[in-house]
C-alpha cells in the first residue's frame, strides 16, 4: 500500500504525534493506492541495498540522488550573509513507492535546489522549480544501479537517468555517476560525479569529490572538486567539514568570459535531532571567495529546521 514504507521504522524511532501523522498520510496514501490499483500491472518486487548511514544522515546530494529509500522532508532555511541579502526559502523532497505497480516505482516531489556552493553556479538555476514525476530504479548487468526519473517541472517536461557503480581500492570506495537529463524545451544537460571515500572508522568519512557538467545552449564545462570530513557523534549528531574548489572552461560575468577557479570555500556544516527524533536543525558557517565579488570574503550563515517523515536517516 502506497506510504507503507514510511512506517516500517523501528518502535523507538516513531513517537505518538509522528505515529498520528504518519496514520493520516498512510490513510489518504491508501485511497490513491486504491483508485490507481486497476490501471497498474503488478511485477516482482526488487531488493533495497542498505545505504551508508552518514551519507543517509546529512542527507548528501550522493545520497539523495540515488536513494531507493520512501521518505517525506520538509525544510525551512534561512540564510545571511555579509555581501548578499537575506534569503528565505522552503524546500520539500518526497519520494512514495507505488507498491501496487513494483517497488521499484516511487512518486517523487522535489523543489530543492543544489547547496550552497551549487546554487553559485550559473547552470543550475533552474532547478529550483517544482517537480513532480515517478521515478523508476533497475540493477544492471555488471552491478551498475541505474534511476531512470520521468516528470515535470513548471511548464516542462523532463525524462532524466542516473548511472552508479562502486569499485573498491584498498581501502577506498570509488563511487561514479552519471546523470542525462533531457527536457520538452530541447535543452540537455549531462553531470559526471566521483566519489573516493575512505572510511576512518565505524562514524568517520573522509570523502574527495570530482564533479564536470554541460548543459545545451550554456557555453563551457562546470567542474569543481571538494575535499570533506563527515564526522557522526552520535545517533542525534553529527558535523562536517570541507573545502570547495569551482571553475568552468568558459565562465561568463556580463560581456567577459573567464576561464579557471571562479570560487572558493570554507563549508562547515552542524546537524543534530532535537525534541523529537524525527525534527532536524542544521548550522552551517560558510567563508566563500567568489569572482562575482573579486574574491573578497563573503561570510554566510544558514541556519535550517528540517521535518523528516519515513524510517530512521
Amino acid at each position: 500500500m502506497l506510504f507503507v514504507s514510511l512506517l516500517e521504522a523501528e518502535t523507538n524511532y516513531i513517537d505518538q504525534q509522528h505515529r498520528k501523522l504518519s496514520d493520516i498520510v498512510r490513510e489518504w496514501g491508501g485511497a490513491v493506492d486504491d483508485a490507481m490499483r486497476p490501471y497498474l500491472v503488478p511485477k516482482e518486487s526488487s531488493s533495497e541495498t542498505k545505504s551508508d548511514k552518514i551519507d543517509s544522515f546529512f542527507q548528501s546530494k550522493k545520497y539523495t540522488d540515488t536513494t531507493k529509500k520512501a521518505y517525506i522532508r520538509l525544510r525551512f532555511t534561512n540564510s545571511i550573509a555579509s555581501k548578499e541579502p537575506q534569503q528565505s526559502n522552503f524546500q520539500i523532497r518526497a519520494q512514495i513507492p507505488l507498491q501496487s505497480l513494483n517497488e521499484a516505482f516511487k512518486l517523487f516531489i522535489e523543489n530543492t535546489q543544489e547547496n550552497y556552493v551549487e546554487n553559485l553556479s550559473q547552470n543550475y538555476t533552474q532547478q529550483s522549480a517544482l517537480a513532480v514525476g515517478v521515478n523508476l530504479f533497475v540493477s544492471l548487468e555488471h552491478a551498475i544501479e541505474s534511476k531512470y526519473s520521468l516528470g515535470i517541472r513548471s511548464t516542462e517536461l523532463f525524462g532524466r537517468a542516473i548511472y552508479s557503480k562502486d569499485f573498491y581500492s584498498g581501502s577506498w570506495k570509488i563511487e561514479p555517476q552519471q546523470l542525462f537529463e533531457y527536457t520538452s524545451n530541447n535543452i540537455f544537460l549531462e553531470e559526471t560525479n566521483i566519489y573516493c571515500d575512505n572510511k576512518l572508522g565505524d562514524d568517520e568519512l573522509f570523502r574527495v569529490g570530482l564533479r564536470r557538467a554541460t548543459q545545451q545552449k550554456r557555453s563551457g564545462m562546470e567542474y569543481s572538486m571538494h575535499l570533506a570530513y563527515y564526522h557522526f557523534l552520535s545517533k542525534e549528531t553529527g558535523y562536517s567539514f570541507g573545502e570547495y574548489f569551482r571553475g568552468n572552461t568558459e565562465y561568463k560575468d556580463g560581456d567577459t568570459r573567464y576561464q579557471g577557479i571562479y570560487e572558493y570555500a570554507t563549508v562547515f556544516n552542524w546537524r543534530e535531532r532535537i525534541y523529537r527524533k524525527w525534527i532536524v536543525y542544521e548550522i552551517q558557517p560558510i567563508l566563500s571567495f567568489h569572482k562575482m565579488y573579486d574574491y573578497k570574503a563573503n561570510t554566510i550563515l544558514k541556519v535550517s529546521l528540517e521535518f523528516y517523515f519515513g524510517g530512521a536517516y
